[in-house]
């Protein structure tokens, strides 16, 4: 899913014309929008696939944790998942960056802005 926000300069002295200044398109669903001190806040919610991750720390479909005891495998999959959690990160944040200026709208417009809030769980630590 994806929105598409539309940013227009309005000048009161011309009523009948908005002047479009930028166009992006962004990753997620629509919840908000406002305008605050001449800033646009728009606010989207997605989903992140987290499959590819999951699956590379799974002991049954993986040869290198098969033959572990759960014990080792838990730790054998914490260090993995710490050795490989900074690529995943990055590719969610590259994911999430805003698309390049459409046609005719102003560069530089909310170029590379993007803020991300998770909600986590927190689980025992699993190494002690």
């Amino acid at each position: 899913t994806t929105t598409t926000v539309l940013i227009y300069n309005w000048d009161p002295s011309e009523t009948t014309r908005l002047s479009l200044i930028s166009k992006r398109t962004i990753p997620g669903k629509f919840k908000s929008a406002r305008g605050i001190n001449n800033m646009a806040h728009v606010v989207t919610n997605t989903d992140i696939n987290t499959k590819s991750f999951r699956n590379s720390l799974q002991k049954c479909t993986n040869a290198e944790f098969e033959s572990l005891s759960m014990e080792e495998y838990l730790v054998e999959a914490f260090k993995k998942a710490n050795e490989t959690i900074a690529d995943f990160a990055t590719s969610i944040v590259n994911d999430l960056m805003l698309s390049p200026p459409t046609q005719g709208a102003v560069e530089g417009i909310c170029e590379g802005i993007v803020q991300v809030s998770s909600m986590t769980v927190e689980y025992e630590d699993m190494m002690g």
